[in-house]
């Protein structure tokens, strides 16, 4: 991959019965990928000289760091090329989960599945009430706003419908919703034009590469069944609005989207030999004494704060709270995946609110119920702006300095990412 600065490194065994790992991390920034190339860079086996003469074996494995889209207009290209090099390599290419990929499954809460927005078809949108992040700004989203603008009274009745309805999250059209949520909900203000652009050049990628056929030379009208469009000679190539939209809510599906499939084999944080991979940083502070990690906080131990009880947990040890955030992560996507082919299954989208109104780990919407929690777990800050006590959100810089001594892939600084190796 090419990313920003594609940051390697390796450890070496810290007992006798394991292996060097070599590991890269670091969010894909690049606008030029080879489309019609996939990437193959793991070995089975590779063996190095050690210092004593023999020969080590070396596992090469690649730990992504999460935050798979929204940058660099390569969406699709890269999470196609992971999820591959995870079906050939499962045991050797693992997944973390950064914020920009948990938001991705507001996606069916807030639009539906594909079965509700099919091409050329008008179909009732969810409905939504606002972004709880926007409470009180007064702008489009607000769900102060909202309920006051829906509320119908007299006030309102006075002034015109296009003044009335300025304020109200888009409902009219499935792809202007998209387009707020992308660029006013999620600071992903060039996605859509991304995902323009990179379905543009997949389609001449197409192009080009069949363009030498003897079945296709002479001919003035190509037709090309796998991606359902056909192309006349002189016709501009232009995407349109919708076929953006479409090619999101496609890869967001939660059963056959490549996020799903991503989020799927995704984990909040990852441990191999003495290296700990996550997107933040710990929610809690912590020294390194003898190269052990100590924790130094005493307001609160392993935070769950997706449990009821979370002031009280019974973790003794990281590793447990580490399995713990992990099966947590796996069942909301579960149950989120299960949410998808229920919404398929009535043909009707939601009209009991979205979990984005309100948030909170226990919010009582559909959606909300089965994934919501995991939706708060990846967002910077609680409602009525409590700071969130999450892996994905929580910072090692101090003062604009790295403070950890582990690895993280929220913050990457310059070369390396923030975090040192221990």
């Amino acid at each position: 991959f090419r990313s920003r600065e594609p940051s390697f490194g390796n450890y070496g065994p810290v007992s006798k019965n394991d292996v060097n790992v070599k590991w890269n991390l670091g969010e894909v920034d690049d606008d030029y990928f080879p489309y019609d190339k996939e990437v193959i860079f793991l070995e089975d086996e590779e063996f190095t000289s050690n210092s004593k003469g023999g020969e080590e074996k070396t596992r090469t494995m690649l730990v992504y760091g999460g935050d798979v889209w929204d940058k660099g207009g390569a969406d699709l290209y890269v999470i196609r090329q992971l999820l591959s090099l995870h079906r050939r390599y499962p045991h050797r290419v693992h997944f973390l989960m950064g914020n920009r990929d948990i938001n991705k499954m507001r996606i069916v809460d807030e639009l539906g599945v594909p079965s509700h927005n099919l091409p050329g078809e008008k179909a009732p949108l969810p409905y939504h009430g606002g972004v709880y992040w926007l409470r009180g700004t007064g702008f489009v989203g607000d769900p102060l706003v909202q309920r006051q603008i829906m509320d119908i009274t007299p006030h309102f009745k006075e002034r015109s419908t296009q003044s009335k309805f300025r304020l109200v999250v888009p409902s009219e059209s499935a792809t202007e919703r998209l387009k707020w949520m992308l660029g006013k909900t999620m600071g992903s203000v060039d996605a859509f034009e991304f995902r323009r652009s990179e379905l543009k050049k997949e389609r001449l990628t197409i192009l080009n590469s069949t363009s030498s056929s003897n079945k296709l030379r002479g001919s003035k009208n190509y037709h090309y069944s796998h991606h359902s469009y056909e192309v006349m000679e002189g016709i501009d190539l232009q995407i349109t609005d919708e076929e953006v939209f479409q090619s999101y809510i496609r890869s967001c599906d939660p059963s056959t989207g490549l996020m799903g499939e991503y989020l799927s084999h995704a984990k909040l944080i990852i441990r191999f030999g003495p290296a700990l991979f996550l997107h933040g940083a710990l929610p809690f502070s912590i020294a390194v004494e003898d190269g052990s990690i100590v924790l130094t906080s005493t307001d609160f131990e392993f935070p769950t704060p997706w449990k009821e009880n979370c002031g009280t947990s019974n973790h003794s040890t990281l590793l447990e709270w580490m399995n713990d955030l992990n099966q947590f992560a796996s069942s909301q996507v579960k149950s989120w995946k299960e949410y998808g082919v229920e919404l398929s299954k009535s043909h009707q989208p939601s009209r009991d609110g979205v979990w984005a109104t309100d948030g909170g780990y226990f919010n009582d919407t559909p959606g909300g119920k089965r994934f919501g929690a995991l939706l708060q777990y990846g967002m910077g800050t609680l409602p009525h702006h409590v700071k969130n006590t999450s892996v994905v959100y929580n910072s090692w810089m101090s003062d604009g300095m790295p403070r950890s001594e582990l690895f993280c892939d929220k913050q990457p600084d310059g070369k390396n990412p923030v975090g040192r190796f221990m």
